[in-house]
């Protein structure tokens, strides 16, 4: 997954979260000159501990409709409008949204495998 794009010289990154409370990402990042040449640079693992407070205040509001949650974290975030950012943080949420959704698939699924009956 690509997390970010940029031409500027240093960049900030927001790390994809996931729905356990710690998580480990190994980051690979490309330069490209304008020749087209690549390098690549294996940087050391990193450690990313999710953030379920700010994940819950921004489902609580999507759910109630309302953007008044101006000290909310995730939407101080989207409203920059850095294109890097709001595309880290919307790919961040994507991805715990796909894992809590696989997670409650899962759970139904072993629980209609246990009470079938014949």
């Amino acid at each position: 997954m690509m997390l970010a794009h940029t031409i500027e010289s240093t960049i900030q990154l927001h790390l994809p979260g996931s729905i356990d409370q710690i998580s480990t990402l190994h980051i690979i990042a490309q330069i490209r000159d304008t020749f087209g040449c690549v390098t690549e640079f294996h940087l050391p693992s990193v450690t990313v501990l999710s953030d379920f407070l700010s994940l819950s205040k921004f489902i609580d509001s999507l759910q109630k409709s309302t953007n008044n949650s101006n000290n909310d974290t995730i939407f101080q975030l989207l409203t920059t409008g850095d294109q890097n950012t709001v595309g880290q943080i919307v790919s961040s949420i994507t991805q715990v949204f796909h894992e809590m959704n696989d997670k409650i698939v899962k759970n139904a699924a072993l629980s209609k495998f246990f009470f079938v009956k014949n």
